[in-house]
């Protein structure tokens, strides 16, 4: 259940959204209409525009929500024969699924996987692994750009990279799934294409809050997955009305979800509480456990989150096993972070937020010793999960 004031999200996030958005979007009428579509309507439009605005009252037109987010940048395009798609191999995998399933729907189309060297000692080391794959690979027609990288935690210079990708004619998505509720958003400033980020992992907004920006170059032809009533409606918002059988919980939390943050201190000062507590706790862990951080300077990192390599026995009792089996054998353990492969080695991400307090890390460090010395709770099966395995924080139940 989450009730009034129980989910945490980022005001400053997208800067100032003033009370005059109430005017603008004629709430009072619509809401002594009587009209349930029209009110329906207005409880989406109005928690949309307080996510997604950036200056000034004004409803923004360049915004929708939807889960389907990087699917819809990448299904938007007409693609020919000898283009490339271009994803970094740190990106999110199910962004990586989803390209490999535009390369199959459209042959001759290929999809073009790079690697970014560690150590990664700041942005420059970034940029110019993009800059030699966008030279090795001509015909790149569209890329998708990490802000935030969920495994790796590493904070991309984006305005530099689209720039970059734009003076090669190619199409930039930003994948912001980990940005709202860590960083202030400036979503015009970084020149994107199409923009995209969840709420429901910073921000603390239930499951399927999300949204896309899209250039105003590009909303004429950028149609929604999903055809229904609304599919060829004239403004691109209307385009993506959620359907009427979903769940808009999700929705009308946003704005207590944005007051409750600034309540707590707003972004400023919740970021310099968590990222304190992280890095404090990453030292704490990697010196328990002997195994070093992930190799990127603090500029290039994620303000609320850090990669510890998992202790050299404990790996090497999961070598024939996946990640997804440690994390479940973790959490009958009592610790849930975010377990991944990268390069060689096995490694935990941990993320702080405002609920987490230094025992949480405590258990953490002690949860992974004990699997590590008591090898036995994995009984060399593969564990399929029954659901999606949640990642997007560390969240331990006392």
């Amino acid at each position: 259940m989450f009730f009034r004031r129980s989910s945490i999200c980022s005001f400053h996030s997208f800067g100032e959204v003033h009370i005059e958005k109430e005017e603008n979007l004629n709430a009072e009428e619509l809401i002594k209409s009587g009209n349930n579509y029209e009110k329906k309507n207005l409880i989406w439009m109005k928690d949309v525009h307080f996510v997604i605005a950036v200056r000034g009252p004004v409803y923004r037109e360049d915004s929708s929500i939807d889960k389907q987010r990087t699917n819809i940048a990448l299904k938007n395009q007409k693609y020919s024969p000898g283009d490339k798609i271009l994803l970094c191999s740190l990106a999110y995998p199910a962004v990586i699924k989803q390209a490999e399933a535009v390369v199959q729907g459209n042959p001759g189309v290929e999809l073009v996987l790079f690697d970014i060297p560690f150590p990664i000692k700041g942005d420059d080391d970034i940029i110019n692994a993009y800059s030699k794959a966008l030279e090795e690979h001509p015909g790149i027609k569209i890329t998708v750009i990490d802000h935030i990288s969920s495994d790796t935690a590493i904070l991309f210079p984006v305005k530099a990279m689209v720039d970059l990708c734009h003076k090669h004619d190619v199409l930039a998505v930003i994948d912001g799934a980990h940005t709202p509720g860590q960083i202030k958003l400036t979503l015009e400033d970084y020149g994107a294409d199409y923009y995209v980020g969840n709420l429901c992992k910073w921000m603390m907004i239930p499951q399927n809050a999300a949204f896309l920006w899209v250039h105003p170059k590009h909303q004429d032809e950028t149609k929604p997955l999903v055809t229904s009533h609304t599919v060829y409606a004239a403004h691109f918002r209307d385009r993506f009305y959620p359907p009427m059988t979903k769940d808009h919980i999700c929705h009308i939390l946003v704005k207590d979800a944005i007051e409750f943050y600034e309540e707590l201190g707003g972004l400023e000062a919740i970021s310099a509480r968590n990222a304190k507590m992280v890095t404090e706790a990453a030292a704490m862990l990697s010196e328990a456990w002997g195994t070093p951080h992930l190799e990127v300077t603090r500029d290039v990192r994620a303000p609320h989150m850090a990669v510890i390599g998992l202790p050299k026995d404990l790996t090497e009792a999961y070598v024939n096993n996946t990640p997804v089996d440690l994390y479940h054998d973790l959490m009958k353990a009592g610790v849930s972070v975010r377990v991944s492969s990268i390069g060689e080695e096995t490694w935990c991400r941990i993320s702080c937020h405002v609920w987490n307090d230094w025992d949480d890390f405590e258990r953490v460090r002690d949860g992974v010793a004990m699997l590590a010395k008591n090898s036995k709770m994995n009984t060399g099966e593969k564990i399929r999960p029954p659901y999606f395995v949640p990642h997007s924080i560390m969240d331990q139940t006392k």
